[in-house]
């Protein structure tokens, strides 16, 4: 039935259109009408047909299926921590070490070759007098060689600390080296290097009846500005006064005998048993007992102001300038060191 209408109206369109265009007098009584256009009656059973779709409808494609089978993971609880045992092992000390305990007046170091870590303490010094005893810093350094190929000299209670040169100056002064040297470094004259960098003789600068002018072979030598005015001898107290040793034994050249420390009287607790356990190992003999006396008197000493401390210190003179005797030396610091600790 739209259909119909729809044709109808197209026509009435074009008559008019034709009437607009033609210019002659149109005979409307000729015009077909509306009531002219026979009615087309659709059939009762027609069925409308579909209006089409703008946009396509697309059917899509069949999604599969997918089964899927969850398994439940039951995770395990966490097991507890385990406690490790820390037990603090300490490093192992090394049996020897090499340190500067001080400086010289001209910047050389004063070193310290200990031996051993045990509670009783003894010290060995050599080269108070420098170049002029040359020897006696020679024999330090045969000591030192000598406990480090024999560590088990040394025994577990025992410490042993060994100053080779206490005066590295006067010692350069004379060989060239403040260390190690060769006796072929060695001048025939020797006197100078007995002395620091500022000409005081060292062993005349501690403060046990210290004068400001001392002896040496009768002849007057500087003691000092004051009593402990050289930073050799400041930093030789200081050293031992800390380390608090039981006994101290300073070598010199060249009276062949072994002397006490002693100020005024005073003499350190263990002193004559340092004293005769020397003498037993090495066979030099004490001014008591036939040893050298000397005919000049002696002040500022280092063994002499130690037994101010109550240290045991003591002077061991070798029998000459040259050789360093050191069988006898080595036999005669065995037995301090039995004396000390024992045998055992």
């Amino acid at each position: 039935m739209k259909q119909l209408k729809f044709s109808l109206y197209f026509i009435i369109l074009l008559v008019m259109f034709v009437a607009c265009a033609a210019p002659e007098e149109v005979d409307l009584a000729a015009l077909v009408t509306v009531d002219d256009i026979p009615t087309v009656e659709a059939p009762a059973t027609a069925t409308p047909a579909p209006l089409p779709t703008r946009i396509p409808t697309n059917t899509p494609f069949p999604t599969p299926t997918v089964a899927v089978t969850l398994e439940a993971t039951v995770a395990p609880l966490p097991s507890p921590t385990p406690t490790i045992a820390v037990t603090d092992t300490p490093t192992p000390r090394p049996f020897t070490i090499v340190y500067a305990t001080a400086f010289s007046t001209q910047g050389e170091p004063i070193n310290v070759h200990q031996f051993g870590w045990g509670e009783t303490h003894l010290m060995l010094i050599g080269g108070i007098h420098g170049g002029y005893e040359w020897n006696t810093v020679l024999l330090m350094y045969e000591m030192i060689d000598w406990y480090t190929a024999n560590p088990d000299a040394v025994p577990e209670n025992m410490r042993l600390s060994i100053i080779p040169v206490a005066n590295p100056d006067g010692l350069k002064l004379i060989t060239g080296s403040a260390g190690r040297f060769s006796t072929d470094d060695v001048p025939y004259n020797t006197d100078s290097g007995r002395f620091n960098a500022n000409e005081v003789d060292l062993n005349r600068n501690w403060d046990c009846d210290w004068e400001p002018v001392g002896f040496w072979r009768r002849q007057e030598v500087s003691a000092g500005a004051f009593a402990e005015s050289e930073i050799e001898t400041q930093a030789l107290r200081f050293f031992i006064e800390q380390q608090d040793p039981e006994a101290v034994i300073f070598y010199h050249s060249a009276a062949s005998a072994i002397y006490p420390g002693q100020c005024q009287g005073i003499r350190a607790d263990w002193t004559d048993q340092l004293l005769f356990a020397y003498e037993v190992g090495s066979g030099y003999l004490p001014p008591a007992k036939g040893g050298t006396t000397f005919s000049y008197p002696i002040t500022g000493s280092a063994p002499d102001y130690l037994a101010l401390k109550n240290i045991a210190a003591m002077d061991v003179e070798l029998t000459d300038h040259i050789n360093t005797e050191f069988d006898r030396n080595l036999s005669g610091v065995s037995e301090v060191i039995r004396a000390l600790v024992g045998d055992s």
